[in-house]
C-alpha cells in the first residue's frame, strides 16, 4: 500500500486541473470503474484521467523522437513520458469546426461497410476532408493511432481514458496487436511481443509540468499550431 501521505502529495499536485480520475490495475491499463480510484491508488494501483465532457482533452505520441513542433507543444502544457512516447493533456472545449471534422472522421473508422446510409448523414464530405487533413498532420508529429485525441467523444472513443504519473505499465502492452486487456502484468510471462516473454515495466515521469488549468495549451491553439 502506498500511504496516506503519499496520496495526499499526488491529490495536491493533481488538484489545481479538476480532472476526473479512474482507478487502474496495478501495473496495467484495465480499469476499475466502480472503485474509488484513490482507494485502488492505495492499493498500488494505477491512476487515469477520463472524459470529463470536454474540459480536458489528451493526446498520445507514439514516437519518442519528437518533432520540433511537437516537442515545443509537448514544453507548453503538462506533459509526461509514456513507454510508447509522450502524453499531454490539452484545455478544452472543442471548436465545432474541429468537433465536427473529427466526428465525421471517427464515424468512418467505425461504421465502414456497416451503416453506410447512416454515415453520409452525419459525415459530410466536407468535414471529411478537413478531418483527413487533421490525421495526417497529427501523424506527421508522431500521432500515429487513428485518434490519438482522447476525450472529445464519450461514446465514440474506446480509450477515453490515459494512464498519468506515476503509473507503471508494461512497455509491450497492446504492441503486436494484442489487445490491452489481453495482457495481464499479475501472470509472470509477457504474450504482447517481449523478446525475452518477460515483462518490462516503465514508470510514467512528467516530462513538463504545469501548476494550473490556466496553464495548459487550449485545444483550439494546438489544432492552429498542427495546421499551421
Amino acid at each position: 500500500m502506498r500511504g496516506r501521505e503519499e496520496i495526499n502529495y499526488w491529490k495536491r499536485l493533481y488538484r489545481p486541473f479538476g480532472f476526473r480520475f479512474l482507478g487502474n490495475q496495478p501495473w496495467s491499463k484495465q480499469s476499475y470503474i466502480r472503485m474509488n480510484p484513490w482507494t485502488v491508488f492505495d492499493y498500488d494501483g494505477n491512476l487515469s484521467i477520463q472524459y470529463d465532457g470536454q474540459k480536458h482533452i489528451f493526446g498520445d505520441v507514439d514516437s519518442t523522437r519528437l518533432t520540433p513542433l511537437m516537442r515545443r507543444i509537448l514544453r507548453s502544457t503538462l506533459s509526461w513520458k509514456s513507454p510508447k512516447g509522450y502524453g499531454f493533456v490539452l484545455l478544452g472545449p472543442v471548436g465545432k469546426n474541429y468537433y465536427d471534422a473529427l466526428h465525421a472522421l471517427r464515424c468512418i473508422d467505425l461504421f465502414r461497410d456497416k451503416r453506410g446510409s447512416w454515415l453520409w448523414e452525419h459525415a459530410g464530405e466536407k468535414e471529411l476532408r478537413f478531418g483527413r487533413l487533421i490525421r495526417r498532420r497529427l501523424k506527421a508529429n508522431g500521432m500515429r493511432d487513428n485518434m490519438p485525441l482522447h476525450g472529445i467523444f464519450r461514446d465514440m472513443d474506446t480509450l477515453t481514458y490515459v494512464l498519468v504519473p506515476p503509473s507503471v505499465t508494461c512497455r509491450y502492452q497492446g504492441k503486436n496487436g494484442v489487445p490491452v486487456n489481453k495482457h495481464s502484468s499479475v501472470i509472470p510471462f509477457c504474450n504482447s511481443g517481449s523478446p525475452d516473454k518477460n515483462h518490462h515495466f516503465f514508470t510514467r515521469k512528467f516530462y513538463n509540468f504545469v501548476p494550473s488549468n490556466s496553464d495548459l495549451l487550449s485545444f483550439d491553439e494546438f489544432m492552429s499550431l498542427i495546421l499551421k
